[in-house]
């Protein structure tokens, strides 16, 4: 029996040896996140002891539950004398090289995740999973080197089947005699210390609860976090989201008094004893451009923050330029969320994004007709309503979803390349048409049309793998000051400018199209982008400031002008209600959002990563700092409190109980 302790005891040592050594791998992982450190990153030495100490302790945290696991099973030779450690070491051999397998996919995917998002993993990675998988396999292929990464997989499981052969399947004896009582006592030593590891020390609360940031920069706030946890978290996220169980009225502050919330959201000061009275608008009785057709474009990942380096050499805006001189665009406006149809849903059913869910088109609301959509509001107005997407109807099922939204129809890629005639080999990047064809359809159906119509349009380009045609020789030469910026892969970076010079180019171009055009008298086209996912490639000088800013840019029919104010903060809840204050005579409407031209109430913008922006600036949601800034926070919450009691209150019926 004592040679048998022993052995165990043998194991003991081994299961510290590969704890400090997993440890330390993911310690020097956490280091390659340094890669992608902004170039105004600051931090004091003892910030950045805290970040990284903070890390190994979460890791440590990790690994201790691996271990849990290998400690039961062990053990389990004390008591089932058949069992031979022959056979346990054998179990335990492949239960590590399973678990530390799983390991590196995590950590490796949470730095792939950072290096395009600019954020730890969070329940995005299940939109990503969600995206289409060829197009996915197309950018793996053409952005990043797999013969390497598959010789790095190769080195880092040979490593490892070394590791646990020489730790597991070779450990030694303790070289100790030891009877039934040391062994228990060392036994009880090292669960208690696996359940301290585990917990990350004394306090009230294990580690992997806390939220606290241990330094002012948010990089390293970010590095201090361990990849496991967060894709723990997120996971836990994604099941509840799936089954709608987040309550942000709670959340918000709201429970128990709903009718605050939408009085906050109304901004009128009235009270009505109906709840959805208080966000029933509406347009004026003599809409300025009534009947004219509406053309909503948003632009993927169009962001604002590479235009300030715009020059004659850096010429980014190419032939959108002059339109953005000339027209109005509303240069303070932040997107919704950070993910395409995160943004693309709540801007066409007039709410918010709600933080940590999946899209309303693949959750247990894909069948439900909310009476609130955009399209529905324009058709009982008299209008041809169209849903046009670039790519493929079956991406984030946007083709059933959208269907169900007042769309009279639903159009996608393949309907682009019929209708123009096209070659596929040709007019195809991997995740649909160039975008220079989806203006050209958008051109032919207005030319065509004989009523007036309500097209929404989602381009594709600007996308990784940051494919344009061969046509298109521009390559904007990238300023000192901007390279300083990237954070990288400095050739895909090149990349994805061209793509962005394209994207920009081509939505010009059909400015210009529109204008030369009959259509220049009786269209209005506003363009706005999803989100800004170019922040995961580059650095700024004020990333709260900065990092979420897209553009909100409207074309009036006929060359039209009217007073506003570029630097009116906003996001993408306020997109429908300016234009159908702007098109729409005497029709009511339902919105959280406001009106961009209306001076008289209290303009945001709300990204649900957190960052507000108020009249006087932007910030943290949870950090106001300012009058203005607080009552836009406040604002936040109840539209959030809101948006998340009407869609759930049209949950049952499958449609709007206001139909």
């Amino acid at each position: 029996m004592r040679a048998r302790l022993s052995q165990i005891l043998g194991l003991y040592r081994s299961f510290l040896v590969l704890m400090g050594l997993f440890a330390l791998l993911m310690s020097l992982f956490r280091l390659l996140f340094f890669l992608y450190r902004p170039s105004n990153s600051e931090g004091s030495l003892e910030e950045y002891f805290s970040a990284f100490l903070l890390g190994i302790r979460l890791d440590l945290s990790s690994l201790g539950y691996i271990f849990a696991v290998a400690f039961l099973i062990t053990f389990a030779l004390v008591f089932i004398r058949s069992l031979s450690v022959k056979t346990v070491k054998r179990v335990l051999y492949i239960y590590f090289f399973l678990a530390f397998s799983l390991l590196a996919i995590l950590l490796v995917s949470d730095l792939l995740f950072f290096s395009y998002f600019g954020e730890r993993v969070n329940i995005m990675i299940f939109g990503v999973i969600d995206d289409d998988t060829a197009a996915l396999w197309e950018i793996a292929k053409k952005n990043y080197n797999l013969f390497a990464a598959a010789v790095l997989a190769a080195l880092y499981l040979f490593f490892l089947r070394y590791v646990l052969k020489r730790a597991i399947l070779d450990a030694r004896d303790a070289g100790i005699s030891v009877g039934t009582k040391g062994f228990a006592a060392i036994s009880f030593l090292f669960a208690a210390a696996l359940f301290l590891i585990i917990r990350g020390g004394f306090g009230m609360f294990p580690i992997y609860h806390w939220t606290r940031d241990v330094a002012a920069d948010r990089f390293l706030n970010q590095i201090s976090k361990n990849g496991v946890y967060l894709f723990v978290e997120a996971l836990k996220q994604y099941r509840k989201s799936k089954k709608d169980e987040i309550d942000f009225v709670k959340i918000s502050g709201f429970e128990g008094k709903i009718e605050e919330a939408f009085k906050t959201v109304s901004q009128r000061g009235e009270d009505f004893g109906d709840l959805w009275r208080y966000i029933e608008r509406k347009s004026p009785q003599k809409a300025p451009f009534e009947g004219s057709n509406v053309v909503l474009v948003m632009v993927e990942s169009f962001g604002m923050p590479l235009l300030k380096y715009q020059s004659e050499q850096f010429d980014i805006l190419g032939s959108l330029k002059h339109h953005f001189k000339e027209d109005i665009l509303f240069e303070n406006f932040i997107s919704t969320s950070n993910g395409t149809i995160a943004s693309m849903e709540p801007t066409l059913l007039n709410i918010i994004s709600r933080p940590s869910t999946l899209p309303y088109g693949q959750s247990v609301y894909q069948n439900v007709s909310f009476v609130q959509a955009a399209a529905k509001v324009f058709k009982r107005a008299g209008y041809k309503t169209i849903f046009l997407y670039g790519g493929d109807l079956s991406w984030r099922n946007v083709g059933n979803f959208f269907s169900k939204q007042g769309f009279d129809y639903v159009w996608g890629k393949s309907k682009i390349l019929k209708e123009l005639s096209l070659e596929p080999e040709k007019s195809v990047h991997d995740w649909g048409v160039f975008d220079e064809y989806l203006y050209s359809f958008i051109l032919k159906t207005l030319s065509e049309a004989k009523e007036p119509l309500f097209i929404f349009a989602m381009t594709t380009n600007n996308h990784p793998p940051y494919t344009v045609p061969e046509h298109f020789k521009k390559e904007p030469e990238i300023p000192p000051s901007l390279q300083k910026r990237i954070r990288g892969d400095a050739k895909l970076f090149r990349k994805r400018i061209k793509d962005y010079a394209y994207a920009l180019d081509a939505a010009g171009d059909f400015l210009d199209r529109i204008k030369s055009s009959d259509l220049f008298r009786n269209t209005l086209v506003a363009i706005t982008a999803d989100n800004n996912t170019i922040e995961g490639m580059m650095s700024y000088e004020d990333y709260i400031k900065e990092s979420k800013k897209i553009p909100f840019y409207i074309f009036l029919p006929g060359g039209a002008k009217l007073s506003y104010d570029s630097m009116t903060p906003g996001s993408h809840e306020d997109i429908m209600p300016t234009l159908y204050n702007l098109t729409l005579s005497g029709v009511r409407y339902y919105a959280i959002g406001e009106d961009m031209f209306d001076p008289d109430l209290l303009h945001c913008g709300f990204n649900d990563k957190g960052i507000g922006v108020a009249p006087d600036g932007s910030f943290l949601l949870k950090e106001p700092k300012t009058g203005l800034q607080k009552r836009c926070a406040k604002l936040y919450k109840a539209s959030l409190a809101v948006t998340d009691f009407i869609v759930k209150s049209q949950l049952k019926k499958g449609v709007g109980e206001k139909e």
